[in-house]
């Protein structure tokens, strides 16, 4: 009732915002024709490879090496890898197998998505969705680990970790050569593994930060009418084995028993973490976990429906690599929202350091800085890759204040992309706690119409997809999320190309700027990881395109807009160019309008 009561009252609030007379100071834009221009200049291209990390190895005997760390590729290879064998020096290495067949493209996969307004509760839908999941990778895992030698229990992915059973075997080498025959295998990866950092520190939340992220209408001291309650939520932290389940503040908190339990006393690192989302939603159930493989299923089997990763992968290059396919497929196949924290360097030290892995995965948030003002990027917010990708999604505070955190923090002098990721965390909470939906494409598309880009003083210039490469969408603002904010989910099945699949009418007011963005899951489709080509377009009544975002690449495209004159327009997703077979395409369309802007 509570979330009807709500949802109504948004309805409600944006009917009468849109009758008011108001004066606009934002520029008004002409209607202009831009689809010959659109056709003419934009690269054709019948498929649309993305995300390939097998690019970056070296590939061996069937092998594939994969290098990170700063280690230039050439470096770590078989005789590499056979060198620490001898020498019993295989802790920092890791070995994997991807396996061919994925979840999401089984008709199981489809059934039950196409079932998902079906369910009354949408976490009974998570668990028997997740369930098909684990059942699915369990199958073809059974068939290849004979006496269970590396069997586990968790199969949430189509990554499987096989270090242990490798290097525990008596001839290694063997052991990893042993997986390129099995025809259910596509990659055997080898490689160093990840160094992860936690990626910084943070520090009157009311008043100060609340107003930062432009959330008073939605969080307030007195009262809030949300909280949270019942919301799932993870966090996967760097080292988690320091945090108690009696946390202050965090009365809600269960920690994954492998990793104990006992006294008041909490990492520092985790407990911000924990702080920033409580303070954003107090009720939230929160599930702490490590961030590795063993972690992220547990918290996976918890049946969270958002996982905070307020850490990074330390690489240079900014390059697309198996970690970020992994959690990639992990967002599709389980339909979680994974909201990865950017990452914190010095540019003027290391001018060429870009982010790192997974923060260039396509299907989750990444969440870049601002300083304490929340209107200037932070000068150790990560940005700019080379995969074909819009990121950081969006910016958040770097350094708020937060509610119990056990911290005096007036003078900012804790901070980092960790204190950022969080309250974005909240911010979806808020969202799924209104009835918003599920999945990354809702949560993703939401946020980045609803966020202010006007707020930033400092922006980098458009990247891909209408996204600035610092900035993304903007700043997060909570309180046009929620009550000015609306999404459209569509489905995509065996389109041909240049057709037109979804559209929908809108009423613009001249002068109230309007800000769409689409989004959609990218896939593996028979062994290359692939975004279909959607356009996002806007058209006047009289069917002219005056704006449009065009990316070939990109599994999102982001518009805004400023109508010179009132009147109907129509929102348009165009699949551009594709010749996928069969494919099977879950997305969101999300509109909102900028009244504060428009009231100004």
């Amino acid at each position: 009732m509570k979330k009807q009561i709500i949802c109504i009252a948004i309805s409600l609030g944006l009917l009468f915002s849109c009758g008011y007379s108001k004066t606009a100071t934002a520029a008004a834009s002409e209607t202009v024709d831009v689809k010959e221009e659109i056709l003419d200049t934009k690269e054709e291209m019948k498929v649309n490879q993305v995300g390939d990390y097998t690019k970056n190895c070296t590939n061996i005997d069937g092998v594939l090496y994969e290098a990170h760390n700063e280690v230039e590729k050439e470096d770590f290879d078989k005789e590499t890898l056979l060198h620490k064998i001898k020498n019993s020096d295989t802790d920092d290495i890791s070995v994997q197998f991807e396996l061919k067949d994925k979840f999401y493209e089984s008709q199981t996969y489809r059934e039950l998505i196409s079932q998902q307004d079906n369910y009354a509760d949408p976490y009974d839908f998570l668990q028997d969705l997740r369930d098909a999941c684990n059942n699915f990778y369990r199958a073809q895992i059974s068939e290849m680990a004979q006496d269970n030698l590396f069997s586990h229990n968790d199969y949430y992915s189509c990554f499987y970790d096989v270090s242990d059973f490798v290097f525990n075997s008596k001839d290694p080498y063997k052991a990893i050569k042993s997986f390129t025959r099995f025809s259910k295998i596509e990659n055997v990866v080898v490689s160093e593994k990840h160094e992860a950092v936690s990626t910084g520190w943070f520090g009157s939340f009311y008043g100060e930060t609340v107003e930062t992220i432009n959330a008073s209408k939605c969080i307030t001291k007195d009262s809030r009418l949300l909280t949270g309650a019942g919301i799932k939520v993870g966090v996967s932290e760097k080292d988690m084995k320091d945090v108690k389940v009696n946390c202050s503040n965090h009365s809600n908190f269960t920690l994954d028993p492998d990793l104990g339990s006992g006294s008041n006393n909490c990492e520092k690192h985790s407990h911000f973490v924990m702080s920033a989302i409580t303070s954003m939603a107090p009720d939230v159930e929160i599930y702490g976990s490590n961030n590795d493989n063993r972690g992220i299923n547990w918290l996976i089997r918890q049946n969270v429906s958002v996982i905070n990763c307020s850490w990074t992968y330390l690489i240079t290059g900014g390059e697309y690599c198996s970690l970020e396919k992994h959690f990639d497929t992990l967002a599709l196949d389980n339909y979680i929202v994974f909201v990865f924290a950017a990452g914190n360097y010095d540019k003027e030290e290391k001018p060429d350091y870009k982010l790192g892995c997974p923060t260039s995965a396509y299907n989750v948030i990444t969440v870049g800085a601002t300083d304490n003002n929340g209107k200037d990027i932070a000068s150790y917010s990560c940005y700019e890759t080379t995969a074909n990708v819009g990121k950081p999604n969006l910016v958040a505070n770097g350094s708020p204040h937060l509610l119990g955190s056990g911290v005096e923090n007036k003078l900012h002098n804790v901070w980092g992309t960790s204190a950022a990721a969080p309250l974005v965390t909240g911010a979806v909470v808020l969202l799924q706690d209104c009835g918003f939906g599920l999945g990354v494409c809702v949560a993703s598309a939401l946020l980045a119409a609803s966020a202010n880009m006007n707020k930033i003083t400092n922006p980098g210039g458009t990247a891909i997809g209408g996204f600035d490469s610092k900035a993304g969408a903007g700043m997060l603002d909570v309180d046009r999320l929620i009550y000015d904010s609306h999404q459209v989910p569509f489905s995509v099945f065996s389109v041909p190309s240049n057709k037109i699949v979804t559209e929908f009418g809108v009423w613009l007011y001249a002068g109230l700027p309007l800000k769409v963005c689409a989004s959609w899951y990218a896939q593996p489709l028979k062994g290359n990881f692939r975004v279909t080509d959607y356009d996002l377009r806007l058209l006047d009544s009289a069917g002219k395109i005056v704006a449009v975002s065009s990316s070939a690449y990109n599994n999102q495209e982001l518009l805004t807009f400023t109508p010179a004159f009132e009147g109907s327009y129509k929102i348009q997703l165009y699949m551009y160019s594709s010749s996928l077979d069969d494919i099977a395409d879950y997305g969101s369309i999300a509109y909102s309008f900028d009244f504060d802007t428009y009231e100004s």
